[in-house]
């Protein structure tokens, strides 16, 4: 049996490294949502209705004709101190133009940081009650974090394959395999869960949404999909890994039963082989066999005599 602190630190050690693994996911889904190609079309939607709320109609029109009539001067919004060519809105109403505007500040803010994009708000007049672009929170979204959460991610998923390791080692026979795949289903299976359920909740939209509602929507769906699809599939990964160590188990222990109750058949030795008998002497060595040697005790010390000296020696005696 196990000493009892070798049974505490293997407990410890799952502990430790379900919660890690919670925290590597956390920490994966922000590096997944702050994805240049993810990060800039959700803060482009989330901004763009910002700038469209702070253009006038009369403002758009007279930017709109100038772009028209020359595609190739350069033309800007007021909120913003971005500057573009006229061919890049030319036709396109006031929406569209400003997710083009905001597609290009959000660009800024992902490359240059949050500080750059709000460098090129522009604080209104104050005689016309509105208030400058905010960002909000997704001044987050940027190169920046991206390279953070990346590296605090590959950090923590470090520490949680030690922790599994350290489980596996505590572990024993098929159980090396089954209980970091447990635990890897156990932590993982939740988090595909949340993001299942988070895309879920986004929906549709309503009827008369507007496009940049729309077009956030979407793109937080596409994330909050593939980041659901990614644990869902560790989890499943893991689930599979931990039945096939139940079964090989199983196996394993219905085969070693199966040998512990066969009969034992002890071999019983082979009886030892006879000597030959010496065949008899046959032609001459028949004949001189004739002339043994008899041995007879003559004062107690044998000796060894002739037939012929036997002969002679009886008729003496008698």
């Amino acid at each position: 049996m196990r000493p009892s602190w070798q049974i505490d630190l293997k407990w410890m050690l799952g502990l430790a490294a379900c919660a890690l693994i919670v925290v590597s996911g956390a920490l994966f889904s922000l590096s997944h949502v702050t994805r240049r190609d993810i990060a800039i079309p959700m803060a482009s939607a989330l901004v763009s209705a910002g700038i469209a709320d702070r253009v006038s109609d009369e403002e758009y029109a007279q930017v709109q004709a100038v772009a028209a009539a020359n595609p190739g001067s350069t033309v800007s919004l007021s909120p913003v101190a971005l500057s573009f060519s006229g061919s890049e809105i030319a036709g396109l109403d006031k929406q569209a133009a400003a997710s083009v505007v905001g597609a290009k500040l959000a660009g800024v803010m992902y490359d240059n940081g949050e500080v750059a994009a709000k460098s090129l708000i522009v604080t209104p007049d104050p005689a016309t009650g509105q208030e400058p672009v905010k960002l909000g929170p997704v001044g987050a979204l940027n190169a920046s974090n991206h390279s953070m959460f990346t590296q605090l991610f590959l950090a923590a998923a470090a520490l949680a394959l030690f922790a599994l390791g350290g489980v596996a080692m505590m572990a024993r026979g098929w159980g090396r395999l089954g209980a970091p795949a447990f635990i890897l289903a156990l932590a993982s299976a939740p988090l595909g869960v949340v993001w299942v359920a988070a895309g879920s909740a986004i929906g549709a939209g309503e009827a008369g949404e507007g496009v940049f509602a729309q077009n956030a929507r979407e793109a937080f769906k596409g994330a909050a999909g593939d980041l659901g699809t990614v644990f869902l599939a560790v989890a499943a990964a893991a689930v599979i890994s931990g039945a096939l160590c139940v079964i090989g188990s199983a196996m394993s222990m219905a085969v070693n039963k199966a040998i512990a109750e066969e009969p034992v058949v002890e071999a019983t030795p082979a009886p030892a082989p006879k000597p030959a008998a010496a065949p008899a002497p046959t032609g001459p060595l028949r004949a001189s066999a004739s002339i043994a040697a008899t041995t007879y005790r003559v004062s107690g010390t044998p000796q060894i005599v002739s037939k012929s000296e036997a002969s002679a020696s009886k008729q003496q005696v008698a």
